[in-house]
């Protein structure tokens, strides 16, 4: 927790580091294959410096939790990279999100 707030209201670039540098060494977390974000999907970034398999499931906005624009476009940039890395899946469960991600992904590979 942030000032209060729960990770999944913020979750800042040190976090992610922080995170890592905790968990990163330990060997439970070494052991894990691939992890699963359901609500909110964007709490995937926690798990990126893990360089494992991520399965990315939306269940609301891909974005959810990311209030700040800075930390918004930089989830935007990993779920690029967790998309364009075939070890991956990046769902949703309904065909509005499905289209949302499709749409922001595009732009960001442009």
């Amino acid at each position: 927790m942030v000032d209060g707030r729960s990770v999944h209201q913020y979750l800042g670039y040190n976090d992610v580091e922080e995170f890592y540098a905790v968990y990163g060494g330990q060997a439970d977390w070494q052991a894990v294959d691939a992890f699963v974000c359901l609500h909110p999907a964007a709490t995937c970034e926690l798990f990126v410096p893990f360089n494992r398999s991520i399965i990315v499931l939306t269940t609301i906005r891909y974005d959810n939790g990311r209030v700040a624009v800075r930390d918004w476009k930089r989830w935007n940039s990993r779920l690029a990279r967790i998309a364009a890395d075939e070890r991956n899946m990046i769902a949703a469960n309904n065909e509005y999100d499905v289209q949302y991600m499709r749409y922001v992904l595009y732009v960001m590979l442009l």
